[in-house]
């Protein structure tokens, strides 16, 4: 039975790597911070300042809460669509003989594992990385001169969130794997289907009751009188959070709608849209971290400039959420190239062109992209034009305290990051006709000459 566990690892190591990928870059930026904290506050003790140290757990809090909720979400879709992408192989153990409990017990391990391993090499690599990105923390006025601090809290607390995130998402794949009929399990791999949880509902609802609440009481109270965008902050992020908790109803919605408007027969359009159908049954994973990245940064800076704030600290958040979008969105995308790549073949089988299916990937990539931004670009317009209405203050003067610059370089990313991602992963080496005939011919030759003797 371990043989056959080691085998299918082996088999799967495409997907684990683009997993281990995203856990290693994620975890990283998680423990930069750890080890930017660390190195600040050791120069920090050495003059005796309370307000510094005050100002530092400040900044951490609001850096963690970018950075931290969003490598949470990216490494826990990574690890969930790893383990979901292997579900005809947990059916398959099943059928052999392997217990359910077994299935669900080497499902988690497989994933502990690997958060470790990322975890691990991730809190080597963080106090090197604090050292160059601890200048961002220059304007704040702490002291950044110090050397990077290599301290256990920073190891053990990088590994044990990498493992707790990942093991977060990868919880409920691995229990269904255990629990699901085995030829359900088969149907479900060949025939995906995503679907909303009672606790993602239940979240969902709480979330959005959390919101109304917000925006009720700072009516009630007069907060927005004072030009207090603290109410205003918070319940547009419950929103957010709600959304992204129904993701399996929101995100399909969104690429339902914009994708709608595009009237044209194009056949790599035709082909890419039926692609993206059919892997977002699967998972909305793909689209994912394209939405969490703009979307959050877009709500916090957007209810904060309709107070008539200009946005402060970007280089601080961008210098981390651009390598967890990029690495995460990778990761989401390339995990289906094997699918990616058999439609290659087949398409080419039935005559398509190569260009239009290589057009066809890349359009399949975009359309990721474009989702996210999309939703995350509703949320930071809808957070702006909310806060400008209640704070009473013109809506081109909330727009204009937006950080433009940092929203550009997301948007690139989310279109080109999941475009040439799709097109390397779906490509696909073709073997001119002549040679593929020519080996067809040995082989026939040879079974002949076998039967022969």
């Amino acid at each position: 039975m371990n043989q056959i566990v080691k085998r299918d690892l082996w088999f799967h190591r495409s997907t684990w790597m683009w997993t281990f990928a995203a856990l290693l870059v994620c975890s990283t930026c998680v423990g930069t911070v750890f080890a930017s904290a660390a190195s600040v506050g050791a120069s920090i003790a050495k003059t005796g300042s309370e307000a510094m140290e005050l100002e530092l757990q400040s900044l951490v809090s609001v850096l963690m809460s970018f950075i931290g909720i969003t490598a949470c979400a990216v490494i826990a879709t990574n690890a969930r669509l790893a383990v979901l992408a292997q579900s005809r192989s947990h059916a398959l153990w099943k059928i052999l003989g392997m217990p359910s409990g077994k299935v669900r017990r080497i499902v988690l391990a497989q994933v502990a594992l690997l958060a470790a391993i990322a975890g691990a090499f991730a809190s080597i690599l963080a106090p090197a990385f604090s050292i160059l990105y601890v200048h961002t923390w220059a304007e704040t006025g702490l002291p950044v001169s110090g050397p990077p601090a290599y301290s256990p809290s920073v190891l053990f607390g990088t590994i044990l969130l990498t493992i707790a995130f990942a093991l977060t998402g990868a919880w409920r794949p691995a229990k269904r794997a255990a629990k699901v009929d085995e030829l359900q399990a088969l149907r479900d791999a060949a025939m995906p289907t995503s679907s909303v949880t009672k606790s993602a509902l239940t979240s969902g609802i709480c979330l959005l009751g959390m919101a109304g609440l917000c925006f009720f009481t700072g009516v009630i109270d007069g907060i927005y009188k004072d030009g207090e965008p603290d109410a205003i902050v918070a319940g547009m992020l419950m929103l957010l959070a709600a959304a992204l908790a129904l993701s399996a109803w929101t995100l399909p919605a969104v690429l339902a709608c914009w994708s709608s408007l595009i009237r044209t027969k194009d056949l790599a359009w035709h082909l890419a849209r039926a692609a993206v159908r059919q892997r977002t049954a699967q998972s909305i994973s793909a689209s994912l971290p394209y939405a969490l990245a703009i979307s959050l940064i877009g709500t916090l800076y957007g209810s904060v400039a309709a107070a008539g704030v200009e946005a402060q600290g970007i280089g601080m958040v961008l210098g981390l959420i651009l390598p967890i979008c990029i690495a995460g969105g990778m990761g989401t995308v390339a995990m289906f190239g094997t699918q990616r790549r058999s439609d290659s073949r087949m398409l080419h089988t039935l005559g398509v062109p190569r260009a239009q299916i290589n057009r066809a990937n890349a359009l399949e990539g975009a359309s990721y992209g474009v989702t996210g931004l999309v939703f995350g670009w509703f949320f930071t317009l809808a957070s702006s034009l909310v806060g400008s209405i209640l704070l009473g203050m013109p809506v081109m003067a909330g727009l204009s305290y937006l950080p433009w610059g940092l929203l550009t370089v997301l948007t690139l990313c989310c279109l080109g990051v999941p475009t040439l991602t799709a097109v390397g992963s779906g490509w696909v080496t073709y073997e001119p006709e002549s040679t593929t005939f020519l080996r067809d011919r040995r082989k026939s030759s040879r079974t002949a000459e076998s039967r022969v003797q």
